[in-house]
């Protein structure tokens, strides 16, 4: 045995359906139908079903705004004997209903749709609440707000008469905010708070709304294009994101690589971040760069366009001392010059090789032990007279030549 009534009710009359079954033929009988409460007689305020072939009927009560424990008792028939049932029935003084203009939205463009929101006040009643606003939910989740009620009167056809009728509603609308909600599937209603003393609040069937994940762009600048190997520190890299709502909304992070090889991993803020490379983090040569943003729920990945970014050796500076400063013609092998190169701090020494040079002519070769070398002259090997001498070193893969500044040689007549 069923009782039930209708799923939003309204103050006036409310009909309630009675079902009963059994494992034979449908019971037959009457079911009464009371709601608890005593009309102005002092009597229950009951009603009467007659079943039908299929043990099925309904009856009405006139119940105002509240909530009610509803009974139905079956006097029993020839077959089944007496039984009872208990129902739980909700009636307000208004009902809610929504509209919503679109049930799919991109995250971020939420305020492209416009949830409508309709309260209806009881049937007969020709005030409706008016001022008031409603609230739309997605479960707990508050959407918006909608701007206050407005009251107003629409002119429909009632379907049995065919004559025109006056109904009084009150209707109401709000949009949500960028990226106001998460991607997902919701189911959204409106809830109206009611007023004080004129009506009851009353919430709205759920709406389907879908919110799927907006695409995004990434962007990617370098603060140079060149850098100097060891100074990679001083490079900054900064990775832009755009929504649909633009990067206000953005979160996230983004991994800077090349190739395969991860550099750097910022965390976005308001769809802007900016990472740094470490020292001596790439060697010389030439990189494309690009930014890979991981997403999110509600934001797609994306990827920069490959950026180019150099890097050049590092600054040398080489010194040479000479033994002496004069020296007689067929003793030059007395001569010892030291070449000396150095590199920025926190580099490892130079190594290869420092030419040794009269102008253009190479007096001697110099191999780096630690940065520092010394070569000597053959017997001969400059004729009397006053010459500048030159380091040149040749550089290697992270190191830029560098020519020391000149030395005064003085070859003298043998004795």
């Amino acid at each position: 045995m069923s009782v039930s009534g209708p799923s939003s009710a309204v103050t006036g009359v409310i009909d309630y359906v009675v079902t009963i079954s059994g494992q034979g033929a449908s019971p037959s009988g009457s079911v009464t139908i009371s709601d608890g409460t005593k009309m102005s007689s002092g009597a229950l305020n009951t009603c009467t079903i007659a079943l039908n072939a299929e043990g099925i009927g309904a009856c009405a009560l006139q119940e105002g705004t509240g909530t009610y424990q509803v009974t139905a008792k079956y006097t029993g028939d020839y077959n089944y004997g007496a039984a009872s049932t208990t129902t739980t029935e909700v009636v307000n003084e208004t009902t809610t209903s929504l509209d919503v203009s679109t049930s799919t939205l991109v995250y971020g463009l939420e305020q492209s749709a416009t949830f409508s929101v309709t309260v209806y006040p009881p049937v007969g009643d020709d005030t409706a609440p008016s001022g008031t606003t409603v609230h739309l939910m997605a479960g707990k989740q508050k959407l918006c707000v909608t701007s206050p009620l407005v009251l107003t009167i629409v002119t429909v056809i009632n379907p049995v008469s065919g004559l025109p009728v006056q109904i009084t509603e009150a209707t109401a609308a709000c949009h949500l905010a960028p990226a106001a909600i998460a991607a997902g599937k919701y189911s959204v209603t409106a809830d109206f708070p009611g007023e004080a003393g004129s009506f009851v609040g009353s919430t709205s069937p759920p709406a389907p709304l879908t919110v799927i994940s907006a695409p995004t762009s990434t962007t990617l600048s370098v603060s140079n294009s060149t850098t100097t190997y060891g100074r990679e520190s001083s490079e900054a890299l900064t990775t832009r994101v755009k929504g649909p709502a633009g990067p206000s909304y953005v979160t996230g992070s983004v991994t800077v690589k090349t190739a395969s090889k991860t550099l750097c991993t910022t965390t976005l803020k308001e769809g802007t971040g900016t990472c740094k490379l470490t020292r001596f983090q790439l060697s010389v040569g030439r990189y494309s760069l690009v930014a890979d943003y991981r997403g999110t729920k509600s934001l797609v990945s994306s990827s920069s366009k490959p950026l180019t970014l150099s890097v050049v050796g590092a600054l040398t500076s080489t010194a040479l001392s000479l033994s002496r400063t004069t020296v007689a013609f067929r003793t030059e092998q007395s001569e010892r010059f030291t070449a000396q190169v150095a590199v920025p701090a926190g580099m490892a020494y130079a190594s290869g090789a420092v030419a040794v040079t009269r102008g253009s002519r190479k007096l001697c070769t110099i191999t780096l032990t630690r940065g520092k070398g010394t070569c000597s002259l053959t017997a001969t090997e400059l004729p009397v007279g006053s010459y500048q001498i030159s380091a040149r070193y040749e550089g290697s893969n992270e190191l830029k030549a560098s020519t020391s500044p000149g030395k005064k040689l003085v070859v003298t007549k043998a004795s």
